[in-house]
Parts: C-alpha cells; sequence; structure tokens
C-alpha cells in the first residue's frame, strides 16, 4: 500500500471516529509515518533481506557489504556465504588468537570471516584471501529509506496495517488536549500487538571454540581450535 493510501485512510478514519479532520493534515501525518517506520524497523531489526549481487575477486579479502535500493543502513548481519556455502564468524579478537598471521596468509576456500575495527555491519573480511571469483551473498537486516507518498513501505509494512494502528493512536494523541488519549492507548495496543509477532533479525550467533586436547575439539581448515574461550554473542 503506498504512503498516500495509508494517509488518506487515516483522515478516513479520523473523520469517521471524531466527526472532524480539521486538526490533521496529509504532510504531518506522512512526516509521522517515516518516523514510525523507521524506528520500528530499527527496533525490531524486521526489514530483512539476501543481497547476492557481488562476487569475489582472486586474492582479496575485504568486502564491502552491497545496500539494496531501499536501505540507507544495515543494522545487523547474520550471515555470509561464499559459493553458496555458509562462512563462519568470529570476531577478530578470537581470529588474532587463532592465529595473529592470518593476514599473511594466502589465498584458499575461506574457513572464516570476521569485521575488521571500524567495519562492523560495513565490510567483511575473510580469512583466508579469496582464491576464485564466486558468487557472495549476505543476509542482514537493515533501516528503509524516507518515504515519499507514491512510494510504497518494504516487507513487513507493505500491507499498511501496522503503520495505520500506529499512526492512529500517534495522531489522536495530538490532538483534542489529551481528550483523546483512551482511544490513542487502544490503537497504540493494536500496534504492539502487531508488533510482537515480528520475528526479529539476529546477527551472528554464538560461537564457541572447544579444546586442542579435547576429543570433541575441530579443525576449520588447518587451525585447531581451543576450548578455553568464552562464548560469544554478535548482535
Amino acid at each position: 500500500m503506498k504512503v498516500s493510501d495509508i494517509s488518506a485512510k487515516i483522515m478516513a478514519r479520523l473523520l469517521s471516529d471524531q466527526g472532524t479532520s480539521d486538526y490533521w493534515n496529509i504532510t504531518d501525518i506522512e512526516l509521522d509515518l517515516n518516523w514510525l517506520y523507521q524506528d520500528t524497523a530499527r527496533t525490531f531489526k524486521c526489514c530483512k533481506t539476501r543481497n547476492a549481487s557481488i562476487n569475489s575477486a582472486i586474492n582479496i579479502a575485504r568486502y564491502v557489504i552491497p545496500k539494496n535500493a531501499n536501505a540507507t543502513s544495515i543494522l545487523s548481519v547474520s550471515k555470509v556465504e561464499y559459493d553458496n556455502e555458509e562462512v563462519s564468524f568470529y570476531p577478530l579478537s578470537v581470529i588474532e588468537e587463532m592465529d595473529y598471521r592470518w593476514r599473511s596468509l594466502g589465498s584458499g576456500k575461506p574457513w572464516a570471516c570476521t569485521f575488521e575495527d571500524g567495519d562492523e555491519d560495513i565490510a567483511i573480511t575473510f580469512i583466508p584471501k579469496l582464491p576464485e571469483i564466486k558468487s557472495l551473498a549476505f543476509s542482514y537486516s537493515y533501516m528503509p529509506i524516507e518515504l515519499t507518498s507514491a512510494d510504497t513501505p518494504v516487507a513487513p509494512f507493505d500491507d499498511g496495517l501496522i503503520l495505520f494502528d500506529g499512526l492512529m493512536s500517534m495522531q489522536l494523541a495530538k490532538a483534542g488536549g489529551g481528550r483523546d488519549l483512551d482511544r490513542a492507548d487502544w490503537w497504540l495496543g493494536q500496534f504492539v500487538s502487531k508488533c510482537s509477532s515480528f520475528s526479529q533479525h539476529k546477527g551472528f550467533g554464538v560461537r564457541s571454540i572447544k579444546s586442542i586436547d579435547s576429543p570433541s575439539g575441530k579443525s576449520i581448515g588447518q587451525v585447531r581450535l581451543p576450548s578455553n574461550y568464552p562464548t560469544y554473542h554478535f548482535n
């Protein structure tokens, strides 16, 4: 549903419920819509995509994560793939302890990826450098762009229902010197109820590293992983 359609429905509902819509105007409603849209997307990390628009390059380790046309910024990366296979993520501190010479390694099939300092949710670094031209894919949640009247929100806001409830609450809360706060609270409850159904986007998960001496330990590439590292949760 387009922004203009959502704002028109808001005005019609306000006229029906309140007997007048003179207090409100389309411009302010659409400004509120954009604020609500982007703030909810940021809070719940519910606008998600998988971007496979770039390929690797030979002997290159670092790749800027491509944003889709609807994104202003990436909020949280959950999965990285090389040649359609997921690459395990480890924080930089763990990579350094696994092999402090990792930056000088030759090229090969990647056994890990990480964010260098300052690159969080901007660019991913593979270990080791990538050996061939293969497809790369990145799954992430993102902050959507600001909308014009002719634009349609991205999923899960594209049907307009969630934004309608939130906007009704906002418009009623601003009107009439507080006389409509009960109705505003009711619409807020509808908005919160719909938002509770979101499957919040998770960042890279927990990576627990096993002992060199433990039978349950494992190797990644040619690197034997010790066990006495704490688990790490990346959001």
